[in-house]
């Protein structure tokens, strides 16, 4: 049951996630005009260009690999923290950081684009990249999340909560993991079962909350009651 779900859910998480990412101008372009650039959208347009590349006849041109090589280049030299694993969402145009969220969403984008690109380029730094970015966000989730806080300790009357985005996420990247290297399925097995459990653990399967109590228990108040039915 829980690898038919798993499948399920990360497919529809992939649809998702491309629709979005339609949505957006890549900053690698001419085009992009602005002071900045934001180092989410460019992990997933390294994403995009390697995915066009990998799996679209017309896309499958050195320009647009070229591109995503570009992309990704600069996005390992200027986009992540070394010391910490962490990523930043802004960057100014000569990669200097911004501003870094308190959340694993940045890491998990530049995750997925290391994987495509190396399935583009069969380059094995790419795939070393890819698989020590992802061990890291497991063990932030998993097991110590004191990085993502970035020095800001929880507060004593700060109701703790998780959300459901994260394991959704967790999901994606690593059913994108197993397009690179299948064998990888059975080193991530058990996380996606913990990640469908948590999905499903709300109200014995009848609602998604977006929010719930590390315990999976609802959350009293406004971040309690929001309903994303279109994160599944």
């Amino acid at each position: 049951m829980y690898a038919v779900l798993v499948d399920i859910l990360s497919r529809r998480c992939m649809r998702a996630f491309s629709i979005a990412l339609m949505k957006t101008e890549p900053c690698m372009t001419k085009q992009n005009t602005f002071g900045f650039r934001p180092g989410s959208n460019e992990q997933r347009w390294v994403w995009m260009y390697a995915k066009l590349y990998n799996e679209e006849e017309q896309f499958n041109t050195q320009a647009v690999l070229q591109a995503a090589e570009k992309g990704a280049g600069f996005l390992m030299k200027f986009a992540k923290d070394a010391s910490t694993g962490r990523c930043y969402l802004i960057l100014n145009r000569d990669g200097r950081p911004i501003k870094m969220q308190r959340t694993i969403f940045s890491e998990c984008f530049y995750t997925m684009a290391m994987s495509e690109i190396a399935k583009a380029t069969n380059q094995e730094m790419y795939k070393t990249e890819a698989i020590q970015m992802m061990d890291i966000r497991i063990h932030w989730v998993r097991e110590d999340d004191t990085d993502i806080r970035l020095g800001r300790p929880p507060l004593a009357g700060e109701a703790r909560s998780e959300s459901l985005a994260v394991p959704m996420m967790l999901l994606c990247v690593t059913h994108e993991l197993q397009t690179l290297d299948p064998s990888l399925g059975a080193r991530y097995r058990d996380r996606q079962e913990w990640n469908v459990h948590k999905a499903l653990s709300q109200r014995e399967g009848t609602v998604i909350l977006e929010n719930l109590s590390p315990s999976g228990m609802e959350l009293p108040g406004s971040l309690g009651r929001l309903m994303i039915p279109g994160c599944l």
